[in-house]
């Protein structure tokens, strides 16, 4: 038998309704077509011909046993519907007072000072990066926002950390190089430092 033949086969089942299908696969870019008997309408198409399906305890006429398997071992039902409790695929949409948003601004102020022709960016993607930065790396708010102070003041760095994406990436590397830039004995710069 043929690809052709079976898949011509297939689509009559289906026509008929006989088959039921869908796409259950949890990832978008996989096509696979899942088959299902539907045995309610297996049984009343074979009650509409007049046939019945013997069931257990049925004998052939010399006594030998059953004639034919029954179908009374279905597979579960198959459902669509989605039982964990993940986000919906809505985006969340950030507004001014939500800190990511908040930070992302502030990111795009520091480097638009610097750049005032500079892209205009996605900030509602800038905001969810910095979410994540929060949520799944346990970054602070506080110091995403300071981060972004001590990167657009740093030479090397304002030309590197130019989204919130590269913030998150260089998370480690930023906070690491702060710490060795800071001074641990700093001299008083003024004369009220040095007498109060």
């Amino acid at each position: 038998m043929s690809e052709k033949t079976i898949q011509r086969y297939l689509k009559d089942l289906e026509k008929r309704g006989l088959l039921i299908t869908g796409n259950y696969n949890k990832a978008k870019f996989d096509r696979t077509k899942w088959y299902r008997i539907d045995y309610d309408a297996l049984d009343n198409l074979g009650s509409a011909l007049g046939l019945t399906v013997p069931t257990i305890g049925t004998e052939r006429p010399n006594g030998m046993g059953l004639t034919v398997p029954t179908n009374t071992n279905r597979l579960p039902e198959t459902t669509t519907e989605t039982t964990n409790n993940k986000r919906p695929n809505s985006k969340t949409e950030y507004g001014p007072d939500d800190p990511p948003y908040q930070v992302a601004l502030h990111l795009l102020t520091r480097i638009k000072q610097r750049q005032s022709d500079f892209k205009e960016p996605n900030l509602q993607k800038w905001a969810n990066d910095i979410r994540l930065a929060h949520e799944r790396d346990h970054r602070d708010y506080e110091k995403l926002d300071w981060l972004v102070d001590w990167s657009q003041d740093n030479s090397f760095w304002q030309a590197n950390i130019l989204s919130a994406g590269k913030l998150r990436k260089q998370y480690d590397t930023l906070m690491g190089q702060a710490e060795r830039d800071r001074p641990t004995n700093v001299a008083p710069q003024t004369r009220e430092d040095w007498f109060g």
